[in-house]
């Protein structure tokens, strides 16, 4: 019970450090590490993170698929560098790009500017439709 616990507080650490350190869509200081129910967890590099964030605020005015859009936030997710800010969404598949079809469980968040604030996913929300944070690594 104490290992579960001091991992519980280890993996909220590393969300909210992740979320205070990262940098441009460009060269975000961490991948991400998305749950995913009944098989292994989904692993994004900096470099799919930075992509899908360069699609995703390339793309306006048109949209792909129905992304980008304003990300609502009803889960008040902490994205620390992003406070205060209206934030988008973009679909993050581990098979390439998102082109339009199946935008999976998975989305990076970022500013109209461009900046990334982070992962986040539908799979393990407590709502359909849901959201949770994934977790950063180095």
């Amino acid at each position: 019970m104490k290992f579960a616990f001091t991992s519980a507080i280890v993996s909220t650490v590393l969300v909210i450090a992740g979320l205070a350190d990262l940098g441009s869509a460009q060269s975000p200081l961490a991948s991400c590490r998305c749950p995913a129910a009944g098989t292994p967890a989904r692993t994004y590099s900096r470099a799919q993170i930075g992509a899908a964030v360069t699609a995703g605020a390339q793309a306006p005015p048109r949209t792909i698929g129905n992304y980008p859009h304003t990300f609502g936030n009803f889960e008040r997710i902490l994205f620390a560098t992003c406070t205060g800010q209206t934030l988008n969404e973009f679909p993050i598949l581990t098979t390439g790009p998102f082109t339009g079809r199946g935008p999976g469980p998975d989305r990076v968040i970022y500013t109209s500017s461009g900046q990334f604030c982070g992962c986040i996913t539908h799979t393990g929300a407590p709502t359909a439709g849901g959201f949770v944070p994934c977790l950063f690594t180095v």
